[in-house]
């Protein structure tokens, strides 16, 4: 079995896959419907990916590093430039270039205000691979491992996996705690993620964004005219809120929005 599990096709055939994958979220970020519930991107790439990582490095170890389509481009790319001038420096980073990167995808995921639409999605996926192909060309293929944030997350989530490899490269059943690890970069990185996430649903941000939601709508309806989702009729304890009142108040109990990135 493990034979089958470490062989180069099997590796080759999951990279491609990936490759693939990713290539058609950005296609059809870009020219799929640009209504969000209708594109896939948005989905795949914020709930599908993201969940889904987490739970396959939980149970099966560092899958990302694995089937990483970043590494297959680097690959490639490194046919033609050569060695990477800048490899020698690569352990003065650590692993804060990841931390960087993981907090980018965090603040785009929970505090960016126009993280919804699929072009959005399209154009953070594409400028993330320049910037990360860009070091590994510098840096070298170990780059990955300490600068790409989903990477360096699958290894650090894959130390809790029961799957692990003895010294010898050998796979077997262990105990999920004996590769837990107090990491510094972890304990920032989840830290930040929290305190952004509060704040996104903070007393002290929510207001101001619905003054200025409630602002861009005056502006937007002809002179005289009343938002009618303000006043509109609603009933049932979940209802769909428009926050963007003349007051700019929110209502003690949050309710469900039209979709889960509007």
């Amino acid at each position: 079995m493990q034979i089958v599990l470490d062989s180069p096709a099997l590796t080759l055939i999951l990279r491609v896959l990936a490759l693939a994958l990713s290539a058609l979220v950005v296609v059809v970020a870009f020219t799929g419907p640009h209504d969000i519930p209708a594109n896939l991107a948005p989905w795949a790439f914020y709930i599908q990916f993201w969940v889904g990582l987490v739970f396959a490095s939980l149970v099966l170890g560092p899958v990302w590093r694995r089937v990483n389509p970043l590494r297959s481009i680097s690959w490639l790319l490194s046919r033609a430039s050569g060695d990477a001038p800048g490899a020698a420096a690569l352990p003065r980073l650590g692993y804060w270039p990841a931390v960087v990167a993981l907090l980018s995808y965090v603040y785009l995921e929970l505090a960016f205000p126009g993280r919804s639409p699929p072009a959005i999605v399209g154009m953070y996926v594409v400028v993330y691979a320049i910037v990360q192909l860009a070091a590994a060309l510098w840096y070298g293929a170990g780059w990955f491992a300490r600068g790409d944030a989903f990477e360096v997350y699958s290894t650090l989530v894959g130390r809790l996996s029961p799957l692990g490899r003895r010294d010898d490269g050998v796979l077997v059943v262990r105990n999920p705690l004996d590769g837990a690890a107090d990491e510094a970069y972890a304990v920032g990185v989840y830290s930040a993620a929290t305190a952004i996430d509060s704040w996104t649903a903070s007393a002290v941000r929510r207001p101001r964004a619905s003054r200025r939601r409630a602002q861009n709508v005056a502006r937007a309806l002809p002179a005289g005219m009343v938002d009618p989702r303000r006043d509109r009729l609603r009933s049932g304890l979940f209802h769909y809120l428009w926050p963007a009142t003349s007051t700019g108040t929110v209502p003690l109990f949050p309710c469900p929005r039209r979709h889960p990135f509007q």
